[in-house]
C-alpha cells in the first residue's frame, strides 16, 4: 500500500495508531509489496481483500515463473491490468508510462518484475495490461445495470474522465496473439476509449434507461484504494499490440460492444423502463 502513515482505507488508517501505540509490539509501520518476502517483516496485518490479492499475485507469479524455468518453458504470458497506471486526464497512455499501483494492487509490480527476471535469463516474457473487462458474465457490468435502474453510475470518478475497456472475447484473442509477440509489455484495450459520461449513457440508452447521475468526487476516498484506482482517467493506447501482432479488437469501443453484450445477456431492443 505504500509506507506512508496515511495510506490505506478508513479501516487501515484507524488500525495504524492502535498498532503503533501498543508497546508490546515491534510495529514498523506500513510496507511495500516487495517487503512481503524479503525478510524485513515477521507478521503482516492486512484486510482480507488486500492480503488475498497480494499473496495470490506476487507469490503465485513468482512460483509460476520458477516452475517455467525448471521445466524448460521458453515463453511466459502474464496477466496484469491497466488500473495500475496513474491518472493522465485526457492524455494517451502507452506502455512507456510508469505505473503507479494503488494499495490493493501494489504486488502487480512484483508480478511484472518476476516476468522481467524471466526475460533477463534469456526466456520470452509477455505482460498484458488489460483495460476494464466487460461481457455477459462480468460482475461489475451487472452492478452497473442495477445502478442504472436506480439512476446512478456506480463507478468512482467524474463523468469527464476516460475509461478504457475490452470485451472478454477481445481479451481472449489478445492472449492468443501474445503467443507470437516479442517479449515486453502490451496494453490490451479497445481502439476508442470514451469518457465515463458516454460510457454509461450508451449502456443506459441500450437498456432504455435515462443517463445516470455520478457518485460525488468527495465520496471516492470512502471506497479505499480500490476506489482511488477505479476513479483514474485512463485513455489507453493499444498501438503497440496492434503493431506487434495481427490482433484487432472485434469491438472498436463500447458503442459496438454494449449492444452485442446485452443481446448475449438476453436483453431485447431497448424499451423505456427496461
Amino acid at each position: 500500500m505504500g509506507e506512508e502513515e496515511g495510506k490505506g482505507n478508513i479501516l487501515t488508517q484507524a488500525t495504524y495508531p492502535l498498532l503503533k501505540e501498543n508497546s508490546q509490539l515491534n510495529f514498523i509501520g506500513n510496507v511495500e509489496g516487495r517487503d512481503l518476502y524479503n525478510g524485513k517483516i515477521d507478521v503482516i496485518v492486512a484486510d482480507g481483500f488486500v492480503g488475498n490479492v497480494a499473496l495470490k499475485i506476487s507469490e503465485g507469479v513468482a512460483n509460476l515463473v520458477e516452475a517455467a524455468r525448471r521445466n524448460g518453458i521458453s515463453r511466459f504470458v502474464q496477466e496484469s491490468f491497466a488500473l495500475t497506471y496513474p491518472d493522465r486526464a485526457d492524455a494517451w497512455i502507452d506502455e512507456q508510462t510508469p505505473i503507479d499501483p494503488a494499495a490493493y494492487s501494489k504486488t502487480v509490480s512484483d508480478a511484472e518484475r518476476s516476468v522481467a527476471d524471466f526475460c533477463a535469463q534469456g526466456y520470452t516474457g509477455v505482460v498484458l495490461r488489460f483495460a476494464a473487462f466487460y461481457g455477459p458474465d462480468a460482475m461489475q457490468v451487472k452492478s452497473y445495470i442495477n445502478g442504472l435502474r436506480w439512476g446512478w453510475a456506480l463507478l468512482p470518478g467524474g463523468p469527464d474522465r476516460f475509461i478504457s475497456s475490452i470485451s472478454h472475447d477481445d481479451a481472449a484473442s489478445a492472449v492468443v496473439a501474445a503467443l507470437e509477440a516479442s517479449q515486453g509489455i502490451y496494453n490490451v484495450a479497445d481502439d476508442q476509449p470514451v469518457r465515463r459520461a458516454r460510457y454509461f449513457e450508451l449502456l443506459a440508452s441500450n437498456l432504455g434507461l435515462k443517463s445516470p447521475n455520478f457518485v460525488p468526487e468527495w465520496a471516492t476516498p470512502m471506497f479505499g484504494s480500490v476506489g482511488q484506482a477505479m476513479s483514474r482517467s485512463l485513455r489507453l493506447s493499444n498501438a503497440k499490440l496492434r503493431g506487434a501482432t495481427r490482433w484487432r479488437p472485434r469491438f472498436p469501443s463500447v458503442r459496438e460492444g454494449w449492444p452485442a453484450m446485452l443481446r448475449d445477456m438476453g436483453y431485447g431492443p431497448a424499451a423505456p423502463g427496461r
